[in-house]
């Protein structure tokens, strides 16, 4: 999750990386758990918990999607955000 970018940077040794998360609302999160076949995962509590871990690992420096649009539209988003710089995360040894 975005809780190890930072440690991530420092493993790697890579002076920046590029970053986003597609997040769907909630809702359509325990809806497609609840109809996924054969995964063997369909706990609504659980996915609960983490969409908010998640959800609130959002810091100034990561960038979410909600990805609720079409595929086309959401790649489109992503393209304008990595060509503005936006999804730009420096190492901490960089700063």
């Amino acid at each position: 999750g975005p809780w190890f970018l930072h440690a991530f940077l420092a493993a790697t040794g890579l002076g920046e990386i590029h970053y986003v998360m597609l997040l769907p609302p909630e809702p359509v999160c325990l809806q497609r758990v609840s109809t996924r076949m054969g995964h063997g995962f369909n706990d609504p509590d659980a996915t609960r918990h983490m969409y908010r871990e998640f959800a609130t690992a959002a810091k100034p420096d990561l960038r979410i999607v909600r990805a609720t649009d079409p595929p086309d539209t959401v790649a489109t988003t992503i393209i304008r955000l990595l060509d503005s710089g936006a999804l730009r995360i420096p190492s901490p040894s960089t700063l």
